[in-house]
């Protein structure tokens, strides 16, 4: 049986109020399992929605959640033949004063 390996792309909290949570420029290994959490505490104290997360030509899936008063986990797959170099940009459905990836 072969070994799994895990192998973090980029992490990073952010605590500027805003829609949108981008990633650093990430490398993803071709035809390789991707996984994508992020984290949200809403600006307004509703629970939050999943994102949308866009990039690397992947298509995202939305695997699990908690969301729990106003915070929220959400975590995504995702599987490409030839993913593209880039950003990976999460878009909330209300402000996040907090969010993380």
């Amino acid at each position: 049986m072969a070994d799994i390996t895990v192998t973090n792309l980029a992490t990073a909290i952010d605590e500027t109020n805003s829609l949108t949570s981008t990633t650093a420029s990430v490398s993803p290994t071709a035809n390789r399992l991707l996984c994508a959490a992020f984290y949200g505490d809403t600006d307004d104290n509703s629970t939050p929605a999943a994102p949308t997360p866009v990039g690397n030509t992947v298509t995202w899936v939305l695997e699990d959640s908690l969301a729990v008063g106003r915070r929220g986990l959400f975590l995504f797959r995702g599987l490409e033949a030839i993913p593209t170099t880039g950003t990976l940009v999460a878009t909330w459905g209300t402000t996040m004063r907090r969010h993380g990836w």
